[in-house]
């Protein structure tokens, strides 16, 4: 049973879900998937398309609907909802393997999960009190954050299988972060892949540069969220160095997030909508615009918590050849990026820092640029290549059922029923 409490009507699992699910389906894993959708996002359209992938890979689908406000109690009754359809589900479909995918399906799935004695797996996206405090949404000395750091401490103690971002979160759990574990179990470090099939460098495509109005040199792009703690500010001031390096530097930005919100930022730090695109862009289809760009930007603000972050955008920017610009403590990120030589990372948002990087990337991008695109995708290859990111979650469901006890439920070997 693998659970997530984004949905698969969003982005996110189609790139950091769905594509191990499928891989491990082919291997003989059976999956059925419990997600929390969006009620904007479900139409009769959207679920049709959903199931008849689906299908193609025997995956079953359940799903319940993701309650926003009012907040923590949305979510509390999210967690009972998911409880007690676990509570049946389980025995009734003989699940050998429950995968929580983050804090909150963890928190809603263990009991569940141990009171039929199944095999539990923490698939630690990042430390969810931790990241809580540092967006500012609650205080370190409230009763409600050290109840979650509690619980999400307890839960990765108690798991049978923890599978982590990052080489720093692992060392941190290592360290003493939280409690010894009560008993042997297996931990296994996963980044975010990208299928690199798909990111691949290629020549832009000219239709599309003109229609964004995308003429300039160099093109810098973010994909991702922004707001909490993306560094959208410090990016745009990076940017406005960089233009003073190059004239013509322009800026595209796929998000979901409020344009409203970018382009007001943009406004009040000078940046000219002229030299910027902001769109939503289908997933499916970010290769294309990733090959317009020649350096790609992953900006964090400064927190403990980015420990455990491994950025999806940072394997297809890879994928696609493009060095990138990065703010330091993002996981493993930076010791990555200085150690092949793929791009530059930003060790203070100072204006020297920012004119440090741009020194740095005008390196890369006029010295023989074939070899930094050859290094960077070579990076990609080595350490976030979606085949490798199966067989490393292969892994562990092997490692797990075999360890699994002869309920007398036809317990497998080979293969699972997660």
């Amino acid at each position: 049973m693998y659970i997530s409490y984004y949905g698969l009507t969003e982005p996110l699992l189609h790139s950091q879900g769905l594509p191990y699910i499928k891989g491990l389906s082919k291997a003989g894993v059976h999956f059925d998937i419990l997600s929390f959708e969006k009620p904007h996002l479900v139409t009769p359209d959207a679920v049709d398309a959903i199931q008849q992938k689906l299908s193609l890979y025997n995956i079953g689908w359940r799903r319940f609907t993701y309650h926003k406000r009012p907040r923590f109690l949305a979510t509390l009754f999210d967690v009972i909802q998911g409880f007690c359809f676990l509570l049946r589900y389980i025995p009734e479909k003989k699940i050998h393997i429950v995968h929580a995918r983050s804090a909150i399906p963890a928190i809603m799935s263990y009991l569940p999960a141990r009171l039929w004695r199944r095999k539990f797996i923490f698939d630690v996206r990042g430390l969810m009190a931790e990241e809580y405090a540092d967006a500012g949404t609650l205080k370190r000395s409230s009763w409600l954050f050290k109840v979650l750091n509690r619980v999400e401490k307890t839960l990765i103690a108690r798991a049978d299988g923890i599978i982590v971002l990052t080489e720093k979160i692992a060392g941190a759990f290592r360290n003493g972060y939280i409690a010894a574990a009560k008993k042997p179990r297996i931990t296994q470090i996963i980044p975010c892949c990208a299928d690199l099939e798909k990111y691949t460098p290629q020549t832009p495509d000219t239709f599309l540069r003109d229609t964004l109005g995308i003429s300039g040199w160099p093109v810098f792009i973010y994909v991702g969220s922004l707001g909490s703690w993306y560094a959208l500010d410090e990016m745009l001031d990076f940017f406005l160095a960089a233009q003073r390096r190059w004239r013509d530097a322009q800026l595209l930005i796929i998000t979901q997030s409020d344009r409203a919100m970018v382009k007001n930022r943009l406004s009040s730090k000078g940046v000219s909508e002229k030299k910027t695109v902001i769109m939503a862009v289908d997933h499916e289809a970010i290769q294309r615009y990733i090959a317009l760009a020649h350096v790609g930007l992953l900006f964090y603000k400064p927190a403990f918590s980015r420990c455990a972050t491994s950025p999806t955008k940072l394997a297809e920017y890879l994928g696609c050849g493009l060095p990138v610009v990065v703010t330091e403590g993002v996981g493993d990120t930076s010791e990555l990026v200085e150690r092949e030589k793929i791009g530059t990372v930003l060790k203070d948002v100072t204006v020297s820092g920012y004119q440090r990087a741009v020194d740095e990337i005008e390196r890369l991008l006029s010295g023989n640029h074939r070899e930094t695109v050859a290094r960077c995708r070579s990076a990609a290859e080595r350490y976030f290549d979606i085949q490798t990111g199966i067989m490393l979650y292969r892994k562990v469901y092997g490692a797990l059922t075999d360890l699994q006890e002869d309920t007398g439920e036809g317990a497998v070997r080979e293969s699972a029923y997660v």
